[in-house]
């Protein structure tokens, strides 16, 4: 298995999740797949210093409006591996699509380039009954043990955003990276 299948496996695990709890939440209102939080007049709540937008799961609209979150409960195991990318050295360890832990070396890159990641690929006003391809969350950058870390939740954005994840990356100046799901030991 090369790494675009393995990544669209673990893509896929989350997508097919999200679409059955969706499913299963029929018939109770107004079902809404990756609706990005709004305030009262309709425009998207942002937050943090980066202003970034964040999208739940799935929303159930109608008289008494819930919200439902969809979290991985397994993970492929594959072998942690490593990967150069231009000038860019990747550990990927295993992982679920809607909890990816970054840590990026040096610690001082640049933000810049995964705050206008995250806005590609935030980017949608639709929501509705099916995926649209859309990240639901990044965090605000920390400095946490000499590492820039960012958590993400890259909802159904496609194989393609986490390549241009690795751009960003690359732009922002970072030399390793770590990628995973930090498990409980």
């Amino acid at each position: 298995m090369n790494l675009n299948e393995l990544l669209e496996d673990i893509r896929t695990m989350y997508v097919d999740d999200l679409v059955a709890a969706a499913s299963a939440l029929k018939g109770q209102g107004d079902v809404r797949m990756e609706a990005a939080l709004r305030d009262e007049a309709g425009a998207l709540v942002r937050e943090g210093p980066h202003g970034l937008g964040m999208r739940v799961d799935i929303a159930v609209l109608g008289e008494d409006a819930t919200t439902h979150a969809v979290d991985s409960e397994r993970m492929i195991d594959f072998e942690p591996g490593e990967l150069e990318y231009e000038n860019l050295v990747v550990e990927i360890a295993p992982f679920m699509w809607d909890a990816v832990k970054l840590r990026l070396e040096p610690a001082d890159a640049k933000v810049e380039p995964f705050v206008a990641w995250f806005e590609r690929w935030f980017a949608s006003d639709e929501e509705g009954d099916a995926p649209y391809g859309v990240v639901h969350f990044m965090s605000d950058p920390a400095v946490e043990d000499g590492a820039l870390e960012i958590d993400l939740d890259l909802g159904s954005a496609s194989v393609d955003a986490f390549e241009e994840l690795l751009d960003a990356c690359v732009a922002a100046g970072v030399k390793n990276a770590w990628l995973g799901t930090p498990t409980e030991e």
